[in-house]
C-alpha cells in the first residue's frame, strides 16, 4: 500500500501497479504513460496535470480522487469505478469508458468530445463547461447534472434522461434529442433555442 506519499515531477512510463491501493497520495505533473494499472485502487488521491497517455486502468477503483488536467488519451478505463471523483479540465480523447460505474463527482471543462458514454449513468455529476460536440449519449443518464455552459454540438442524444439537469446557457440546436426525456421546463429551453415563444 501506498500512502501520504507525494510525487513531483516523476516518470512512471509503463511501470506496473496492477492492484496497487494508494491512499491520500499526491502526484504533481508525474508521467503515466503506457502504465499498467489494472484494479489499482484511489482513495482521496491527487493527480494534477499527470500524463496517463494510453495507460491500461480498467476495472480500476477510484474513490473521492482527482484528476485535475490530466491527459488521458486513449488510456483504458473500461469496467473502472469513479465515486465522488473529479475530472476537472481533464482530456479524455479517445478514452475507453465503456462499462464505467459513475457515482456523483465533477466533470467540469472535461474534453469528452466525440466519446461514447451510451447509456452510462452521470446522474448529479457537474459537467459545467464540459466539450461534449459529437459525444454519444444515448440512453444516459442526466437526471440533475449541471450541464451549465456545456457543449453538446451534434451530440447523439437519444432517449437521454435530461429531467432535472440544469442547462443554462447550453445550446442543443444540433443535439439530436429524439425520444430524450425533459421536463416541462426543459422543453420550454429547448424551444427558445429555436427562436419558438411559447406563451
Amino acid at each position: 500500500m501506498w500512502e501520504g506519499q507525494e510525487f513531483e515531477d516523476r516518470r512512471f512510463d509503463g511501470d506496473r501497479f496492477e492492484e496497487v491501493e494508494m491512499r491520500e497520495c499526491r502526484f504533481i505533473r508525474c508521467s503515466f504513460v503506457g502504465a499498467r494499472m489494472s484494479e489499482i485502487k484511489t482513495l482521496r488521491c491527487e493527480f494534477d496535470e499527470c500524463d496517463f497517455t494510453q495507460a491500461g486502468l480498467g476495472t480500476s477503483t477510484h474513490i473521492s480522487s482527482s484528476f485535475l488536467n490530466c491527459d488521458l488519451t486513449n488510456a483504458d478505463l473500461f469496467g473502472a469505478t469513479v465515486s465522488q471523483c473529479r475530472f476537472i479540465g481533464a482530456n479524455m480523447g479517445g478514452t475507453d469508458l465503456t462499462n464505467l460505474v459513475v457515482s456523483g463527482g465533477d466533470w467540469s471543462y472535461a474534453n469528452l468530445r466525440g466519446q461514447k458514454l451510451d447509456g452510462l449513468d452521470f446522474r448529479e455529476v457537474l459537467f459545467v463547461g464540459a466539450d461534449l460536440s459529437g459525444a454519444s449519449l444515448k440512453k444516459t443518464d442526466l437526471r440533475e447534472a449541471k450541464l451549465d455552459k456545456a457543449v453538446f454540438a451534434n451530440a447523439k442524444m437519444g432517449q437521454a434522461d435530461l429531467r432535472g439537469a440544469s442547462l443554462n446557457e447550453v445550446d442543443l440546436r444540433s443535439a439530436d434529442l429524439k425520444k430524450a426525456r425533459l421536463s416541462f421546463e426543459q422543453a420550454i429551453h429547448f424551444a427558445k433555442c429555436f427562436g419558438i415563444l411559447v406563451e
